[in-house]
């Protein structure tokens, strides 16, 4: 359990914080990049405000808020926490403490005295770093701030985060370095490919990522355009998609009903900058994607029903993306409601064709051990039963958010049901 006051200071890091603000206080009180890992893993956003609000003196915390512009009138701190043997006042900074931060005027300022608590939580900081990352969880570490039987409780919420509560895909972010200097922090889990997508997209060659449903494909496209800091949009391609979708649309929405020329995401993308996906491409006319030919093999399109401005120039920044579960080679087995592409729509994607899957990296950061443990012994029964059926991880995604509703309810038992609805009596018996 934590104190009153670091309750008070977790509950206030997780009601709204980025995971960067919560990193920036805690390197302003002493804390390093290694203390936010654990077996490899990078904490959340809520995993991170858990450490601070354990590790760092609540007072610290909240004067590193005021000092970094947030707003700490709804902060309120007792004179005395639970488990110490002093008032908190005596222990830690008090509330309008001054910080050091990086002096922008080069001169580096004077450093404050340092309270008794400042120093201990240094030499606590030293220690930790000459020990390294640890895998048994130190309960001495936290004695200052705990009381007789917190600690244990404590261990055991850590084990279970570590466990079975993944980091999520919204909460999850990653450095990627810039080709110009600096770094941008990116939301999301890169897959084993992402260094090929980037590549691609840096080179402004058209990308058609094909992968079984469910593997992530979409939003790799999100982060791309997160990554390259553009605009993003999208299409959901089908059968009877209009050209309109992509050229936009003539409409009597001017004075008097006067039609007037409504634009296109696509077109937005293609003249201003962005990533554009074309998600499910190979379930569209083959037909309409040729009016993208010139758009992607040149610098330009036509767009006739823009009268006065006919002409679309590419913007440098434009990068298409498709994605697709097929090679546009027609349906199969699986995809029963794809289309054959024509070839040279598929001559423009073939540098840019990437093989998608499963990735285990991505899987292990977004899914409960015990669901993925379950999945991929699926799996691998599916596969030598030689079924055509897929255990997406979109679907484990969905598996882990339900068992954390009701453990009991929606566990094992509960997995296999959902998947295997639709299946005949004797796909089920080739697994069993």
């Amino acid at each position: 359990m934590l104190t009153n006051n670091q309750r008070t200071i977790c509950d206030e890091l997780t009601s709204g914080y980025e995971l960067r603000d919560i990193k920036a206080v805690g390197k302003k009180l002493g804390l390093v990049p290694d203390d936010y890992y654990r077996d490899g893993k990078r904490a959340s956003a809520p995993h991170a405000a858990l450490i601070v609000a354990s590790k760092c003196s609540p007072f610290g915390v909240k004067a590193a808020l005021e000092n970094m512009g947030f707003d700490t009138s709804e902060i309120i701190l007792d004179d005395y926490e639970v488990g110490n043997e002093t008032p908190s006042s005596e222990s830690s900074p008090a509330p309008d403490a001054t910080l050091i931060t990086d002096d922008e005027s080069g001169d580096e300022p004077e450093p404050e005295p340092e309270s008794a608590a400042a120093e201990s939580q240094k030499q606590e900081q030293a220690d930790a770093e000459e020990v390294g990352d640890e895998e048994t969880f130190d309960p001495d570490k936290f004695g200052q701030y705990f009381g007789l039987g917190q600690t244990e409780i404590l261990r055991e919420l850590h084990e279970h985060h570590e466990k079975h509560i993944p980091t999520g895909a919204s909460s999850s972010a990653f450095e990627l370095r810039l080709p110009e200097g600096g770094t941008r922090e990116v939301t999301g889990i890169p897959p084993a490919n992402w260094q090929e997508i980037l590549d691609l997209a840096m080179a402004r060659k058209p990308i058609l990522m094909v992968g079984p449903t469910g593997c992530g494909k979409t939003t790799l496209a999100e982060m791309l355009a997160q990554a390259l800091n553009l605009h993003f949009a999208s299409a959901s391609c089908t059968e009877g998609m209009s050209e309109n979708q992509l050229t936009g649309w003539l409409l009597p929405v001017g004075d008097a009903g006067r039609f007037v020329y409504v634009s296109a995401e696509f077109v937005r993308c293609f003249e201003e900058g962005g990533v554009f996906l074309l998600d499910e491409v190979d379930a569209s006319d083959p037909n309409v994607l040729v009016v993208l030919h010139t758009a992607i093999a040149n610098k330009f399109m036509m767009i006739p029903q823009r009268h006065e401005n006919p002409r679309a120039n590419k913007h440098p920044d434009f990068v298409l993306v498709a994605a697709a579960n097929t090679y546009g080679n027609g349906a199969d087995m699986q995809y029963v409601g794809r289309n054959q592409l024509d070839e040279a729509t598929l001559d423009r994607f073939r540098i840019g064709t990437v093989t998608m899957d499963y990735d285990a990296n991505v899987e292990s950061q977004l899914i409960d051990s015990r669901v993925l443990e379950w999945g991929r012994a699926m799996r691998d029964r599916i596969n030598t039963a030689t079924l055509k059926k897929s255990i997406s991880t979109r679907f484990l995604i969905d598996c882990t958010e339900m068992q954390s509703v009701n453990d009991s309810t929606y566990g094992q038992s509960y997995w296999e049901e959902k998947l295997m609805k639709n299946w005949s009596r004797d796909e089920i018996s080739r697994i069993s």
